[in-house]
């Protein structure tokens, strides 16, 4: 039986991206020194064991922000790099059943009206509470996606 796909962002959701500074993005080596949410392995390993998981994140800051994005994931998930997919415009992958976990509001909306199913991720919720929002999040991605 096929699993069902599961998109998941990477900056704000799994990589710590410092707030405010896309300005950076370009930049070189900037990606290399962003570092991974405490929560990341976990909710990597999880979603990965229950969903055909795949990174679904923006291609902000031009092409030396996409090969950044890229190297940060080949050195944290090398095993997501393969399925690995950059675009402005992540409401063009949506369809019933499909899931996106992402921390734009505006990505969500545009996801959702577009025939797929967003979550919004807030890095905050997830704070001192890990196996709690862990446990949460899954039942949420059950309830969604059976």
């Amino acid at each position: 039986m096929l699993k069902q796909l599961l998109f998941i962002d990477m900056d704000g959701v799994i990589a710590d991206f410092p707030e405010g500074k896309s300005f950076l993005w370009g930049r070189p080596n900037f990606w290399v020194t962003v570092p991974k949410f405490q929560w990341s392995d976990e909710l990597v390993g999880l979603w990965g064991e229950q969903y055909d998981l795949h990174i679904l994140s923006s291609t902000g800051g031009g092409p030396a922000a996409t090969a950044g994005k890229m190297r940060w994931l080949q050195e944290h998930y090398p095993h997501l790099v393969q399925g690995a997919i950059f675009t402005k415009d992540k409401h063009l992958l949506a369809a019933p059943g499909r899931l996106l976990v992402d921390d734009d509001q505006e990505k969500c909306d545009a996801f959702d009206a577009a025939g797929g199913i967003a979550m919004l991720f807030n890095p905050d919720s997830a704070q001192d509470r890990l196996s709690p929002f862990v446990e949460s999040t899954l039942a949420w991605l059950k309830e969604h996606l059976s």
